[in-house]
Order: C-alpha cells, then sequence, then structure tokens
C-alpha cells in the first residue's frame, strides 16, 4: 500500500499503474479502502491529485469505496468541489454510479453542495460560473445543498438554508 502512495507522490503512472494490477492480481484490493500509516486514504489522494487517467484506473477497482471519507469525514466529492476540481467531479459522478452526494463530514454535518456554497465564506454569496457548473452538476442529481446535521460527530447544526431557486437566482 506505501508503495501505491509513494509512486502517486512521485507521479510515477506506470509504477502506479503496476503497483495497482499487482494489488488486484494478488486479491487485496479491500486495502485500498484502508487508511496508510499517516491516516491517508489511497482514494482521496488519488482524487486530489485531479489526474483523470490515474483517478480511473482507481474508479475501475471493483471494491473501491468512492464513497470512504478521510478522518474528517470528507469524501472524493467534499475534495473535488474545495479543490475546484470540476473536471474530476464530471468524471467521477459518470464513472461511479454509487456515489453518495449527500455524506457529511464529521465536523461540522456539511454535505459536499453545502461545502461548494459556503465555501466563499460570505454571508450574501455569489456562485461563479465554474461553481455553478459543479453545483447544477449535483443538484442534477438530487444532491442536498443544505448541511445535514444528522452525524453524531457534529455538536452544532448551522442553519444556513439555501434552495436550488435561490442558487440559480445569484449565479454570475
Amino acid at each position: 500500500m506505501e508503495e501505491l502512495f509513494e509512486a502517486l507522490k512521485n507521479c510515477d503512472k506506470e509504477k502506479f499503474k503496476s503497483l495497482l494490477t499487482k494489488t488486484k492480481s494478488e486479491g487485496k484490493t479491500e486495502s485500498l479502502n484502508r487508511p496508510n500509516a499517516d491516516g491517508r486514504l489511497l482514494w482521496i489522494e488519488v482524487v486530489k491529485t485531479g489526474d483523470l487517467e490515474v483517478i480511473q484506473n482507481l474508479v475501475e477497482v471493483e471494491d473501491l469505496d468512492v464513497n470512504a471519507g478521510d478522518v474528517q469525514g470528507h469524501t472524493a466529492l467534499h475534495f473535488c468541489v474545495q479543490l475546484g476540481l470540476d473536471s474530476v467531479l464530471q468524471h467521477l459522478v459518470t464513472a461511479s454510479p454509487n456515489l453518495n452526494y449527500d455524506k457529511c463530514d464529521y465536523l461540522r454535518g456539511h454535505t459536499p453542495a453545502y461545502r461548494l456554497i459556503k465555501g466563499s465564506r460570505m454571508k450574501d454569496f455569489t456562485i461563479d460560473s465554474a461553481k455553478y457548473k459543479m453545483l447544477e452538476t449535483l443538484l442534477e442529481r438530487s444532491a442536498n445543498p443544505n448541511a445535514l446535521c444528522s452525524s453524531p460527530k457534529v455538536s452544532k447544526c448551522n442553519d444556513f438554508v439555501i434552495t436550488a431557486h435561490q442558487i440559480c437566482c445569484r449565479k454570475v
């Protein structure tokens, strides 16, 4: 597993692909869903690179949990919206039919759509065209743009509530 992280860190796509093939052939794909010694998930780290080829290699692994979250509960979708990775988001929604669009982080209970909106940290927010495209993609898949506070680890619920109509009316 650490070898996969090392290949990713060194941007060695061929070695990464080779190690991934080896992991599959040895029947050890369930290990891809476990955090490494630093508590990081390979899936999340791959998504953060924004490299669609490497992402596709991993998405094709049958046992991969595309909804896995890091230690704070942030999923691949949370990182896509946080980092503005629209092409990755578009790829994930197409290639991963089991994505959970409403999975909350553990700290605040934020869904990816809510995080995209609230990421501006402005009370009277504005959605630029790049954010709007990502938000539109999430809403088309019935993602909830409101913070969900169903996680037992979330101690306080934010009352920022927004509708799809409000979002569309404020785009730039």
